[in-house]
């Protein structure tokens, strides 16, 4: 609900789920100063497509939240007060997900871009045999299988 520039976008970009209000503004200005947003860079490259990435950080113009959910930082764009809200059911959301299998996917997201597609199916089959074998996928799996839908916890 505010200002998230440079670094402070970097931090939005790590996040898996940003809510913002629609007062919120966005922007890149490290070219400003002379530098590269290096050190946010995956990050940000993880959320918002890399030439789109390019392009804020050469402008380095201040951009609102609509603008910011179409690249891809922000998820949820919300009016004024709305936003404890909007942040409950993100947390709810994020919440009913198996923390080990959220890890995962956010280093596999990272690596999989950078393997050619048959090796990244190979790999990706078997991630999902390895965690197939843990108890606790396993665990939901069974109360899947009895009739408990995970999307409704």
């Amino acid at each position: 609900d505010g200002e998230a520039i440079g670094g402070g976008l970097g931090l939005a970009c790590a996040c898996d789920w940003v809510v913002a209000s629609e007062r919120s503004t966005f922007a890149l200005p490290e070219l400003l100063w002379g530098l590269v947003p290096a050190i946010i860079w995956p990050v940000v490259t993880d959320r918002m497509a890399p030439h789109v990435a390019r392009q804020w950080t050469i402008s380095a113009h201040s951009r609102g939240a609509a603008e910011a959910q179409a690249a891809g930082v922000v998820d949820d764009v919300v009016r004024g007060r709305a936003i404890e809200g909007a942040v409950a059911r993100g947390v709810r959301m994020l919440r009913r997900l198996e923390p080990d299998a959220l890890c995962r996917l956010r280093a596999w997201a990272r690596t999989s871009r950078s393997l050619p597609l048959p090796e990244a199916t190979a790999a990706g089959a078997r991630i999902t045999a390895a965690m197939m074998t843990t108890p606790r996928v396993q665990a939901r799996w069974r109360a899947f299988t009895d009739g408990e839908a995970p999307w409704c916890a």
